[in-house]
């Protein structure tokens, strides 16, 4: 019978292939039409509950070298960093290992060298090299396995909930950032570093610190960051991003005249379970889609009373996390067809929300979403898809897991804010602005489409 003799070619995708190519071509001498020498090449499928290699990874290239101590000095020579485990990795049957990583193996947008087909490579002989660098932007420079690089010095704005449960346990661990300061209102510090009362205190007593990452209820964000812009911080923002679409359409603008930084975070969108279920419905097609997100918002926002002002969003701030990821994987455009929402009487901003979507597919495919607010049991983030194929996927625990067919595909920590200031890093490196206004346009038209009904009273 006839039988394949080799591999005939590797083809992935990246948003600048040029700039690819001449990366494989320089570090590794990898050409377009690459005459390889003969030699065992190894076929094999991995269990999908392996950690070998990352679980947002869905395939890895293994590539021989002839001096692997040699490529090793030629890579760290171009401030690449290689990490050797041979206790670990070397056998006598297989040789030796060595992994070289991208900087930012979170990076989705992958910029000049990304792949949206994420690739990890190991470069493999009787002398093994292992190598990333389809994602790899601007490698870590190394001495003794660490970066050489100096830390950025950041300030925090905003010391609430979810900047003391994420934003400076992040920044501790960062291998990019340090912390500064804070500005709290209410003088909450960290590990004892500066408090600042406003802003424009830290803006003067701090000159040097050219970041910050506000996390104020959105309410103020605008005007926050615009002051931020304008001392000539790059700014991170926490989600959801202003209270109107022009307030942030503005701050991009202004942002971009002042040729500053800027970066719009949606913590949801950071969760490989996410990034797999994108290629599901892009591949097999979208019958329906049902978003359940439902929480405590006495767990969450206990005696925030600024969560049910206008412009605090009530359930529709938990609720804006799953438009994230809607918005994000959706292969084709959704728009709001209808939606209920429902006030307590004595507040300003909704409890519970249900809405209804469109499409312009001609099978019109049934698309919904709940958001509640008193759910008192456990948080419910799921959303449930189902394909033309007939399979069902579910997301759930906000997007790090995913289900397909009731069968375990991925299940992952929150590695959510890590991977957030990762992306940080990379846009500072590359002095670029990343704003998605997707998932806060979508909110706008629940509440522009809505239709009011009162509820019973909220009291704390």
């Amino acid at each position: 019978m006839a039988k394949t003799t080799g591999i005939g070619g590797i083809f992935f995708r990246s948003h600048d292939t040029s700039a690819l190519a001449g990366w494989y071509e320089k570090h590794l001498g990898v050409t377009e039409l690459w005459n390889r020498e003969a030699g065992l090449t190894v076929f094999a499928p991995f269990k999908q509950t392996s950690t070998y290699f990352p679980a947002d990874k869905q395939w890895m290239i293994n590539f021989r070298v002839d001096d692997l101590d040699g490529m090793m000095a030629q890579l760290r020579a171009a401030g690449i960093a290689v990490e050797t485990r041979p206790e670990e990795w070397d056998a006598p049957e297989t040789g030796r290992f060595a992994h070289s990583r991208p900087r930012r193996q979170s990076d989705r947008t992958l910029g000049a060298f990304g792949a949206t087909a994420p690739i990890k490579i190991i470069l493999l002989s009787r002398q093994t090299l292992a190598v990333c660098p389809v994602s790899a932007l601007t490698p870590r420079k190394i001495g003794s396995g660490k970066s050489t690089m100096a830390k950025r010095k950041i300030a925090v704005i905003g010391v609430g909930k979810i900047a003391q449960d994420q934003h400076l346990p992040v920044i501790d661990r960062s291998e990019d950032f340090e912390l500064a300061a804070t500005v709290s209102t209410c003088g909450v510090g960290h590990n004892g570093l500066p408090v600042f009362k406003t802003p424009a205190e830290l803006y003067e007593a701090l000159p040097d610190v050219s970041l910050v990452s506000i996390c104020t209820p959105p309410g103020i964000r605008h005007q926050y960051v615009r002051e931020a812009l304008e001392a000539g911080k790059d700014v991170m923002m926490e989600k959801p991003p202003t209270t109107t679409i022009s307030e942030l359409d503005d701050l991009v603008a202004y942002a971009g005249r002042l040729g500053r930084v800027l970066y719009q975070t949606w913590h949801s969108q950071y969760n490989a379970a996410v990034d797999r279920t994108c290629d599901i419905p892009a591949e097999s097609g979208v019958k329906s889609v049902r978003i359940d997100w439902r929480e405590s918002v006495r767990k969450w926002h206990p005696g925030r009373d600024w969560v049910w002002e206008p412009g605090g969003f009530g359930v529709c701030d938990p609720g804006i996390n799953a438009m994230s990821i809607f918005t994000k994987v959706m292969p084709f455009p959704v728009f709001v067809e209808s939606s209920k929402l429902t006030f307590p009487a004595n507040r300003q901003t909704p409890v519970d929300v249900e809405i209804a979507f469109k499409s312009g597919q001609l099978h019109k495919p049934s698309l919904s979403a709940g958001f509640n607010w008193l759910e008192e049991s456990g948080e419910i983030w799921t959303i449930r898809f189902e394909t033309m194929a007939g399979d069902v996927l579910k997301l759930e625990n906000g997007g790090r897991t995913l289900r397909v067919n009731d069968e375990l595909v991925l299940q992952h920590g929150d590695e959510e804010y890590g991977l957030m200031y990762e992306r940080f890093a990379t846009l500072l490196d590359r002095h670029e602005t990343d704003v998605d206004a997707a998932p806060l346009r979508m909110m706008a038209d629940v509440f522009l489409l809505g239709a009011r009904v009162n509820g019973p009273d909220f009291e704390w």
